[in-house]
C-alpha cells in the first residue's frame, strides 16, 4: 500500500517538475508525501523482517479518545475544538490514516485548506485508495486556487468513480477547475474559490 502511495507521490511530482521547472509550493507539498510515504514503506518492509514491536497503548488510547471527542464536536459543528482534537489523536497515532482524514475534514469546513491540504495528503500516504480523502485533497486544492492540480484530481476520482452519477458529478467539478484555471490566466488574476462562504466559516 506504501509502495503505491510512494509511486503515485513522486510521479506527480517529477510531472509537475519537469512542466514548471521550479520547486514552488505544490511541488514541495507532493515531495513532503513521498517523504511520507518512503517511511511508511520502511516501516512495512521492517515489520516483516523482523518481529513486531508493541504499540504504545497509553498513546493508543489517547488517540482514540481524541478522536471521539473530535467527532462529537464535529457532530456539533464546534469545527475549531473538532480540529484541535483530530490534530491531537494524529499526533499520538500518526501511522492511522483515519485521524489525519479527519483533521481534512474539519479544516475545510473553516476554510484552512492548507491544513486540509497537508492533512488528506498525510491520510493518503496511509491509505492511498481512500475516495473520500481524496475528494478532501481536491476540495483544499480548489480552495487554494491549484486549479491545475485540482482538475488532475477531479479528472482521477472520475476514473475510479463507483457509479456513472458520481462519476459525472466528478467531471462536472473537473470541468469547473478547468474552467476556472482558464479565466484565471486570461485575466492575470486569482478567481475566487467555490468553498471560501460562510456556510464553511461556522
Amino acid at each position: 500500500m506504501a509502495e503505491a502511495a510512494l509511486q503515485e507521490f513522486h510521479d506527480r511530482a517529477a510531472k509537475m517538475l519537469e512542466t514548471r521547472g521550479s520547486l514552488d509550493e505544490e511541488v514541495l507539498d507532493l515531495l513532503f508525501c513521498v517523504e511520507q510515504a518512503t517511511q511508511a514503506l520502511k516501516t512495512e518492509k521492517g515489520a516483516h523482517a523482523g518481529p513486531s514491536v508493541p504499540n504504545d497503548a497509553e498513546a493508543t488510547e489517547k488517540a482514540f479518545r481524541c478522536n471521539s471527542q473530535g467527532q462529537q464536536h464535529f457532530a456539533s459543528r464546534s469545527w475549531r475544538a473538532a480540529l484541535s482534537c483530530f490534530t491531537e489523536a494524529a499526533q499520538n497515532a500518526p501511522k492511522e490514516a483515519v485521524y489525519h482524514a479527519n483533521m481534512a475534514a474539519a479544516a475545510l469546513k473553516m476554510c484552512e485548506y492548507h491544513t486540509a491540504l497537508q492533512a488528506a495528503q498525510r491520510a493518503l500516504c496511509l491509505s492511498p485508495g481512500d475516495q473520500k480523502v481524496r475528494v478532501r485533497e481536491a476540495k483544499a486544492l480548489e480552495g487554494l486556487q491549484r486549479w491545475a492540480l485540482a482538475e488532475e484530481t477531479w479528472e482521477g476520482l472520475a476514473l475510479r468513480a463507483s457509479s456513472r452519477e458520481e462519476a459525472a458529478a466528478f467531471k462536472a467539478k473537473q470541468e469547473r477547475c478547468k474552467e476556472a484555471r482558464s479565466k484565471a490566466e486570461r485575466e492575470g488574476a486569482s478567481v475566487v474559490s467555490p468553498y471560501t462562504s460562510k456556510d464553511n466559516q461556522s
